[in-house]
């Protein structure tokens, strides 16, 4: 069972995120670039700041690995092209607020 609560609400800063994130039991972990925090089992919880490449998955990978925490991890990312593997599940956080499209026809008509 998924333990990590999913944010409901677009967050533009990352210490929020990070704070939401590591509730409900998880630890929250500080001094790595990726990993925010672990679970109660020990797998980590990933933050990824841009849309993910497969550099920054082998950076996050080894990053994981010398904090000494499990696979597969959470990585939480707003654009990831890649999908779930033995190694991470991709949770998407909510897109950042955007204007409101503007639309041909008047609002009275």
């Amino acid at each position: 069972m998924n333990n990590i609560p999913k944010p409901t609400a677009p967050i533009t800063d990352r210490e929020t995120l990070a704070r939401r994130m590591c509730g409900r039991g998880a630890v929250r972990l500080s001094g790595y670039r990726y990993v925010i925090g672990r679970t109660r089992r020990w797998r980590a919880i990933v933050l990824a700041d841009s849309p993910v490449t497969g550099d920054d998955l082998r950076a996050m990978d080894a990053e994981v690995r010398s904090a000494g925490l499990l696979r597969p991890f959470h990585l939480w990312a707003e654009e990831c092209r890649y999908g779930d593997t033995i190694a991470w599940q991709v949770h998407r956080i909510p897109s950042r607020p955007r204007s409101a499209p503007t639309s041909a026809v008047p609002p009275n008509c």
